[in-house]
Protein backbone atom coordinates (compact mmCIF):
# COMPACT_ATOMS: atom_id res chain seq x y z
CA UNK A 1 0.00 0.00 0.00
CA UNK A 2 1.02 3.61 -0.69
CA UNK A 3 1.32 6.01 1.92
CA UNK A 4 1.74 10.13 1.40
CA UNK A 5 3.93 10.48 4.97
CA UNK A 6 3.80 14.40 7.18
CA UNK A 7 5.48 14.73 10.05
CA UNK A 8 3.70 17.56 12.10
CA UNK A 9 5.59 20.78 12.52
CA UNK A 10 5.29 23.09 15.73
CA UNK A 11 3.16 25.44 13.89
CA UNK A 12 0.42 22.85 12.79
CA UNK A 13 -0.21 21.49 16.22
CA UNK A 14 -3.59 21.16 17.40
CA UNK A 15 -4.63 21.23 14.02
CA UNK A 16 -7.16 18.57 12.81
CA UNK A 17 -6.15 15.51 10.93
CA UNK A 18 -8.22 16.73 8.09
CA UNK A 19 -6.59 20.36 7.97
CA UNK A 20 -3.21 18.83 7.55
CA UNK A 21 -4.26 16.27 5.03
CA UNK A 22 -5.77 19.16 2.89
CA UNK A 23 -3.03 21.09 3.28
CA UNK A 24 -0.19 19.13 2.79
CA UNK A 25 -1.52 16.53 0.49
CA UNK A 26 -4.07 17.89 -1.54
CA UNK A 27 -6.54 15.51 -1.12
CA UNK A 28 -10.03 15.49 -2.80
CA UNK A 29 -12.71 15.53 -0.94
CA UNK A 30 -14.17 12.19 -2.67
CA UNK A 31 -10.77 10.44 -1.78
CA UNK A 32 -11.17 11.53 2.11
CA UNK A 33 -14.59 10.20 2.60
CA UNK A 34 -13.76 6.81 0.99
CA UNK A 35 -10.26 6.33 3.41
CA UNK A 36 -11.57 7.94 6.38
CA UNK A 37 -13.66 4.77 6.52
CA UNK A 38 -10.80 1.92 5.88
CA UNK A 39 -9.50 0.70 8.95
CA UNK A 40 -5.54 1.52 7.71
CA UNK A 41 -7.25 4.75 5.97
CA UNK A 42 -5.34 7.51 7.57
CA UNK A 43 -3.12 6.64 10.60
CA UNK A 44 -1.46 9.19 12.99
CA UNK A 45 2.21 7.58 14.19
CA UNK A 46 0.69 4.21 13.01
CA UNK A 47 -3.10 4.31 14.80
CA UNK A 48 -6.17 4.36 12.63
CA UNK A 49 -7.50 8.29 14.31
CA UNK A 50 -10.54 10.43 12.85
CA UNK A 51 -10.44 13.15 10.57
CA UNK A 52 -11.20 15.65 13.39
CA UNK A 53 -8.78 14.12 15.85
CA UNK A 54 -6.20 17.06 16.87
CA UNK A 55 -2.38 16.53 15.91
CA UNK A 56 0.73 17.58 18.18
CA UNK A 57 4.29 18.26 17.03
CA UNK A 58 6.28 15.31 15.87
CA UNK A 59 3.60 13.07 15.16
CA UNK A 60 3.68 10.82 11.80
CA UNK A 61 0.59 11.60 10.01
CA UNK A 62 0.29 8.73 7.31
CA UNK A 63 -2.97 9.05 4.48
CA UNK A 64 -3.59 5.94 1.91
CA UNK A 65 -3.35 6.69 -2.00
CA UNK A 66 -3.53 3.56 -3.39
CA UNK A 67 -6.66 2.91 -5.29
CA UNK A 68 -9.42 0.89 -2.81
CA UNK A 69 -10.72 -0.69 -5.88
CA UNK A 70 -9.35 -3.81 -8.21
CA UNK A 71 -8.99 -2.88 -11.77
CA UNK A 72 -11.06 -4.73 -13.96
CA UNK A 73 -9.64 -4.30 -17.42
CA UNK A 74 -8.42 -7.71 -18.86
CA UNK A 75 -4.24 -8.27 -18.39
CA UNK A 76 -2.16 -8.60 -21.99
CA UNK A 77 0.85 -9.85 -23.51
CA UNK A 78 2.42 -6.52 -24.73
CA UNK A 79 5.47 -4.90 -23.54
CA UNK A 80 5.26 -1.01 -22.39
CA UNK A 81 8.24 1.24 -23.57
CA UNK A 82 9.33 3.16 -20.75
CA UNK A 83 10.42 6.66 -20.80
CA UNK A 84 10.23 7.29 -17.31
CA UNK A 85 8.94 5.59 -14.02
CA UNK A 86 8.80 6.13 -10.04
CA UNK A 87 6.65 4.80 -7.68
CA UNK A 88 3.78 7.45 -8.16
CA UNK A 89 3.76 7.42 -12.10
CA UNK A 90 4.87 6.31 -15.39
CA UNK A 91 5.27 7.42 -19.14
CA UNK A 92 5.58 5.43 -21.86
CA UNK A 93 6.36 5.94 -25.91
CA UNK A 94 2.73 4.37 -27.01
CA UNK A 95 2.70 2.52 -29.90
CA UNK A 96 -0.08 2.39 -32.98
CA UNK A 97 -2.55 1.17 -33.55
CA UNK A 98 -3.01 0.73 -29.90
CA UNK A 99 -6.25 2.24 -28.12
CA UNK A 100 -5.76 3.76 -24.36
CA UNK A 101 -8.78 1.67 -23.41
CA UNK A 102 -9.77 -1.37 -24.56
CA UNK A 103 -13.50 -1.31 -26.37
CA UNK A 104 -16.47 -2.50 -24.61
CA UNK A 105 -17.66 -4.91 -27.81
CA UNK A 106 -14.08 -6.37 -27.32
CA UNK A 107 -12.75 -6.05 -23.85
CA UNK A 108 -9.92 -8.41 -24.45
CA UNK A 109 -8.29 -6.61 -27.54
CA UNK A 110 -4.75 -5.41 -26.98
CA UNK A 111 -4.79 -2.08 -25.29
CA UNK A 112 -2.69 0.15 -23.15
CA UNK A 113 -4.84 -0.19 -20.01
CA UNK A 114 -4.47 -4.13 -20.57
CA UNK A 115 -0.25 -3.98 -20.90
CA UNK A 116 -0.39 -1.93 -18.10
CA UNK A 117 -2.99 -4.77 -16.26
CA UNK A 118 -0.22 -6.98 -17.08
CA UNK A 119 2.96 -5.15 -15.43
CA UNK A 120 0.92 -3.81 -12.35
CA UNK A 121 -1.47 -5.92 -11.39
CA UNK A 122 -2.09 -4.81 -8.24
CA UNK A 123 -2.86 -1.06 -9.57
CA UNK A 124 -5.66 0.50 -11.52
CA UNK A 125 -5.07 2.07 -14.69
CA UNK A 126 -5.40 5.42 -14.52
CA UNK A 127 -3.94 7.30 -18.25
CA UNK A 128 -3.63 11.51 -18.14
CA UNK A 129 -3.14 12.63 -21.57
CA UNK A 130 -5.08 10.30 -23.27
CA UNK A 131 -3.94 9.65 -27.11
CA UNK A 132 -6.31 8.42 -29.92
CA UNK A 133 -5.39 4.94 -30.96
CA UNK A 134 -3.31 5.91 -34.48
CA UNK A 135 -1.49 8.84 -32.59
CA UNK A 136 1.98 7.81 -31.02
CA UNK A 137 4.34 8.63 -28.37
CA UNK A 138 4.78 10.46 -25.09
CA UNK A 139 1.85 9.43 -22.76
CA UNK A 140 1.64 9.73 -18.74
CA UNK A 141 -0.07 7.13 -16.60
CA UNK A 142 -0.82 7.67 -13.05
CA UNK A 143 -0.23 4.50 -10.85
CA UNK A 144 -3.05 5.61 -7.97
CA UNK A 145 -5.91 8.08 -8.28
CA UNK A 146 -4.20 10.60 -5.99
CA UNK A 147 -1.60 11.29 -8.45
CA UNK A 148 -4.28 11.12 -11.05
CA UNK A 149 -6.12 14.16 -9.82
CA UNK A 150 -3.08 16.29 -9.46
CA UNK A 151 -1.98 15.53 -12.85
CA UNK A 152 -5.18 15.84 -14.54
CA UNK A 153 -5.76 19.16 -12.43
CA UNK A 154 -2.31 20.50 -14.50
CA UNK A 155 -3.24 19.61 -18.11
CA UNK A 156 -2.01 22.28 -20.31
CA UNK A 157 -0.56 24.46 -17.49
CA UNK A 158 2.22 25.62 -16.69
CA UNK A 159 3.57 23.06 -15.35
CA UNK A 160 2.76 20.39 -17.52
CA UNK A 161 3.53 20.96 -21.21
CA UNK A 162 3.61 18.90 -24.30
CA UNK A 163 4.08 18.98 -28.10
CA UNK A 164 3.47 17.03 -31.02
CA UNK A 165 5.04 16.42 -34.27
CA UNK A 166 3.03 15.73 -37.18
CA UNK A 167 3.37 15.43 -40.93
CA UNK A 168 1.13 17.46 -42.78
CA UNK A 169 -0.28 17.87 -46.60
CA UNK A 170 1.34 20.78 -47.97
CA UNK A 171 3.17 23.64 -46.26
CA UNK A 172 1.11 26.36 -43.90
CA UNK A 173 1.18 29.73 -45.89
CA UNK A 174 3.02 31.14 -42.67
CA UNK A 175 6.27 29.19 -41.24
CA UNK A 176 4.40 29.78 -37.72
CA UNK A 177 0.99 30.69 -36.05
CA UNK A 178 -1.53 30.43 -33.34
CA UNK A 179 -4.78 28.98 -34.78
CA UNK A 180 -7.49 29.90 -32.31
CA UNK A 181 -10.82 28.75 -33.55
CA UNK A 182 -13.55 26.75 -31.70
CA UNK A 183 -14.44 23.30 -31.99
CA UNK A 184 -17.76 21.51 -31.73
CA UNK A 185 -19.19 18.28 -32.85
CA UNK A 186 -20.06 17.60 -36.68
CA UNK A 187 -24.25 17.64 -36.53
CA UNK A 188 -24.05 13.93 -38.82
CA UNK A 189 -21.28 12.10 -36.84
CA UNK A 190 -21.06 10.94 -33.45
CA UNK A 191 -17.05 11.12 -33.67
CA UNK A 192 -15.92 13.75 -36.06
CA UNK A 193 -15.25 17.41 -34.81
CA UNK A 194 -15.71 20.72 -37.09
CA UNK A 195 -14.21 24.17 -36.22
CA UNK A 196 -17.81 25.99 -35.45
CA UNK A 197 -19.02 29.61 -33.79
CA UNK A 198 -20.46 27.79 -30.97
CA UNK A 199 -17.70 24.95 -30.70
CA UNK A 200 -15.64 25.47 -27.47
CA UNK A 201 -12.25 27.24 -26.97
CA UNK A 202 -9.22 25.54 -28.64
CA UNK A 203 -5.44 26.80 -29.36
CA UNK A 204 -2.91 25.61 -31.11
CA UNK A 205 0.26 27.47 -32.06
CA UNK A 206 2.55 25.44 -34.50
CA UNK A 207 5.85 26.07 -36.40
CA UNK A 208 6.60 24.27 -40.02
CA UNK A 209 9.94 22.59 -39.06
CA UNK A 210 10.55 20.63 -42.73
CA UNK A 211 9.13 20.71 -45.96
CA UNK A 212 9.59 18.28 -48.82
CA UNK A 213 7.51 16.44 -51.42
CA UNK A 214 4.42 17.91 -51.21
CA UNK A 215 4.37 17.25 -47.15
CA UNK A 216 5.48 19.27 -44.30
CA UNK A 217 6.75 18.45 -40.72
CA UNK A 218 4.94 20.55 -38.18
CA UNK A 219 5.46 20.86 -34.37
CA UNK A 220 2.13 21.34 -32.55
CA UNK A 221 1.46 22.94 -29.09
CA UNK A 222 -2.09 22.70 -28.00
CA UNK A 223 -3.07 24.90 -25.34
CA UNK A 224 -6.36 23.22 -24.65
CA UNK A 225 -7.43 19.68 -24.74
CA UNK A 226 -10.70 19.34 -27.41
CA UNK A 227 -10.99 15.99 -29.39
CA UNK A 228 -9.10 15.82 -32.34
CA UNK A 229 -8.34 19.27 -31.93
CA UNK A 230 -4.93 19.15 -33.83
CA UNK A 231 -6.07 17.09 -36.87
CA UNK A 232 -9.52 19.56 -37.15
CA UNK A 233 -6.62 22.48 -36.87
CA UNK A 234 -4.80 21.72 -39.43
CA UNK A 235 -6.93 20.13 -41.65
CA UNK A 236 -8.95 24.25 -41.08
CA UNK A 237 -6.05 25.79 -42.75
CA UNK A 238 -5.73 23.58 -45.31
CA UNK A 239 -2.99 21.12 -44.18
CA UNK A 240 -4.66 17.80 -43.22
CA UNK A 241 -2.22 15.37 -41.27
CA UNK A 242 -0.82 12.96 -43.80
CA UNK A 243 -3.24 9.63 -44.15
CA UNK A 244 -5.74 11.32 -41.50
CA UNK A 245 -9.08 9.42 -42.62
CA UNK A 246 -11.95 11.76 -41.34
CA UNK A 247 -10.34 15.05 -41.76
CA UNK A 248 -7.87 14.69 -44.63
CA UNK A 249 -7.41 11.28 -47.12
CA UNK A 250 -6.85 7.93 -46.02
CA UNK A 251 -3.53 6.39 -47.58
CA UNK A 252 -2.49 3.13 -46.24
CA UNK A 253 0.43 2.81 -49.16
CA UNK A 254 1.53 6.09 -47.61
CA UNK A 255 1.04 5.92 -43.72
CA UNK A 256 -1.67 3.69 -41.97
CA UNK A 257 -2.79 6.25 -39.71
CA UNK A 258 -3.01 9.68 -38.80
CA UNK A 259 0.73 10.89 -38.96
CA UNK A 260 0.43 12.62 -35.30
CA UNK A 261 3.10 11.99 -32.70
CA UNK A 262 3.49 13.07 -28.69
CA UNK A 263 6.86 14.34 -28.83
CA UNK A 264 7.94 15.65 -25.59
CA UNK A 265 6.56 16.38 -22.54
CA UNK A 266 7.38 18.30 -19.31
CA UNK A 267 6.04 18.83 -16.07
CA UNK A 268 6.42 19.03 -12.49
CA UNK A 269 6.34 15.90 -10.42
CA UNK A 270 3.22 16.16 -8.46
CA UNK A 271 4.67 14.39 -5.58
CA UNK A 272 8.69 15.19 -5.59
CA UNK A 273 8.24 18.46 -7.32
CA UNK A 274 10.93 17.99 -9.37
CA UNK A 275 11.20 18.31 -13.23
CA UNK A 276 10.21 15.48 -15.42
CA UNK A 277 11.14 16.02 -18.79
CA UNK A 278 10.81 12.83 -21.35
CA UNK A 279 11.00 12.99 -25.29
CA UNK A 280 10.05 10.03 -27.77
CA UNK A 281 11.57 9.56 -31.00
CA UNK A 282 9.48 10.52 -34.23
CA UNK A 283 8.72 7.07 -35.53
CA UNK A 284 9.59 4.96 -38.64
CA UNK A 285 6.49 5.49 -40.62
CA UNK A 286 6.28 9.00 -40.27
CA UNK A 287 10.41 9.53 -41.03
CA UNK A 288 9.38 7.60 -44.46
CA UNK A 289 6.90 10.19 -45.62
CA UNK A 290 9.02 13.06 -45.17
CA UNK A 291 11.95 11.70 -46.61
CA UNK A 292 10.47 10.42 -49.77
Amino acid sequence: MEYLNHVITKAQSNMSVKQIIKKEFSVSEGHLRRIKLLPNGILLDGEKVFVNQLVKEGQLLQCLVSDTKESRILPCDISLDVLFEDEHLLVINKSAPLPTHPSSFSPDEPSVAGAFAARYPQSVFHPVNRLDTGTTGAMVIAKNGHVHQLLSARLHSDSFKRDYIAVVVGTPVQPCGRLDFKIGRCNDSVIKRTVCDDGKDAVTYYETLKSYGGFSLVKLLPLTGRTHQLRVHMAHIGCPLAGDFLYGTEDKELIKRAALHSHSLWMIHPVTKEEVFVTAPLPEDMKRIISL
